[in-house]
Formats: C-alpha cells, structure tokens, sequence
C-alpha cells in the first residue's frame, strides 16, 4: 500500500525531528514539574508532579519523598555520546513535606555546554533568558557561578543558578543548573542581586 522509498525517507525524517527534540529540549520536563502557571496562586508544585519528568530514573517513588528528606533522586543522560560517562546526569528535587521548591540538573562531562543562555535554551526549551548580576558571580578559567531569570508563556518565571567547573584538560568537568521559582532559592549563602 504505502511506497517504501517515501516510508523510509518518512521514518527517517521522524526520528531525525525526534532525536533533535531530545537533544534540544531534553530537560523542558524538569521545568514543567517545577515551573508554576501565571495563573495560579501557589508558589511550589505537589511531588506528584515529578512523576511528569521524562528520562530520569528515580531511585524511589514520587509518594516516598516524604521519607527521604523530601527529595527525589534520579539518574538520567544527556545527549547521544555512547561513552556513559559523557553525559552522565543526576537530577534531584527538593522542598517541603508540601512539595518541589527547587530542581537540580547535574551533566558530568560534557563540553557542548556552556555556562550561558544557550546551554538554557538547549536543556528546557523556549524561553526568555534574562542574566542577572550578583555579588557571587564568577566567570574564572576553571569554575564560573551565573545566575539567570527564565520566563516562559503562560509560566511565572524560574531562576536558574549555574555552576560550572571545568576539569584539568578544560574540555570535560561538569555544569550544574539549580532551578527555583524564588531568586532565594538559587542564590548562594550571603549573595545578593545586584542589578
């Protein structure tokens, strides 16, 4: 019934948008499980919502939070390198009995990220990116610390604290994103905004 050539040319078109999406947005899950609509009058989602993160695999379930410090620990990987190391990833969730207050994304390893608002972009998807300026930025050869505000349609907006620390060689080490829906919650001990 179908042309196999067109089949094919079709298959192949998909997983190419697929493995694309995966790439480019690989973490928008993560955003959406913290992220709280314009909407709403909240100020943290339920545990519930972590159960929406996709490619994390959790050492425990969303419901037993609770009994762990109410943290969520997971595992995932980012990007298509075949070596496991590269791209090695850990995401835990922290808060309240209540719920989330804040998301960490850790990539071991990985030098196509940067510590700036394309890496952003390229982890959780659209968004506005604004950088903020604060007492404990440090952009040095072997370790930087950049604070940003997001803001997505429909969403009030996420801060996002990255840390990055670059190994010996300068190419592997790794790039941490600690993301809040207060500045409080990302910011440093003693460090304040400054502009």
């Amino acid at each position: 019934m179908f042309n196999s050539k067109i089949l094919v040319t079709l298959q192949a078109a998909i997983f190419i948008t697929f493995a694309g999406l995966a790439h480019s947005a690989q973490f928008e899950s993560v955003l959406d499980s913290i992220s709280i609509k314009k909407s709403q009058t909240y100020n943290i989602n339920s545990w519930d919502s972590a159960n929406n993160i996709k490619g994390v695999k959790w050492k425990w379930p969303s419901n037993e939070s609770g009994a762990h410090d109410a943290t969520m620990v997971g595992k995932a990987k980012f990007g298509k390198n075949k070596n496991k190391n590269i791209g090695a990833t850990s995401v835990a969730l922290a808060g309240s009995r209540a719920g989330i207050s804040t998301a960490r994304v850790s990539i071991e390893n990985d030098p196509e990220l940067s510590n700036d608002d394309s890496s952003i972009k390229q982890l959780f998807g659209d968004g506005n990116v604004k950088s903020l300026k604060t007492s404990c930025d440090d952009d040095g050869a072997s370790n930087s610390t950049l604070y940003y505000k997001f803001e997505r349609v429909a969403y009030k907006p996420v801060y996002i604290n990255i840390n990055r620390s670059f190994g010996a060689s300068g190419d592997s080490g790794s790039i941490d994103f600690l993301i809040g829906n207060a500045i409080d919650d990302v910011l440093e001990q003693n460090c304040v905004v400054t502009k």
